[in-house]
């Protein structure tokens, strides 16, 4: 007679590492705005470079949208901090989609000339998401000489 196997469900672990104390305000809210603007600059040049490791040390990947990706239980180590902020970065570049504008870069340089607003979510979405070359992303757009 077989015995039957007994599994008993993943244990909830609490996340690693420590949250900001003032996990509910913005991050934005706890530093000026040239701190800020340093800060998103540092994890943009990170992002694109795929330094998740890094990108896991930085204080947006404290913040509590990355901390709300670790909900479902998954273990919270560096990478996977890492990973759920580059989730996050991905997510808030198509935010910034016009509804009328193409996803594609190639195809939206055919439907010159895009309104600033589309110019501007081409330029974040070409050179971090697609990782063209500043090069590559102003002929894309049209806007090298």
């Amino acid at each position: 007679m077989s015995k039957a196997v007994v599994t008993t469900p993943p244990v909830r672990r609490p996340l690693q590492h420590s949250l900001p104390t003032a996990v509910n305000q913005p991050i934005r809210q706890t530093m000026s705005t040239d701190e800020f603007q340093t800060l998103v600059t540092h994890v943009l040049k990170l992002f694109r470079e795929e330094h998740l490791v890094e990108l896991a040390r930085t204080p947006l990947a404290e913040s509590a949208l990355v901390a709300a990706e670790f909900l479902n239980g998954e273990p919270v180590t560096p990478a996977a901090r890492g990973r759920a902020l580059q989730r996050i970065l991905t997510w808030a570049i198509d935010e910034l989609r016009p509804a009328d504008a193409e996803t594609d870069t190639d195809r939206a340089s055919a439907t010159l000339p895009l309104t600033p607003t589309a110019r501007l979510y081409h330029l974040l979405r070409s050179y971090y998401l697609e990782h063209r070359t500043i090069e590559q992303t102003a002929e894309a757009l049209h806007l090298a000489s």
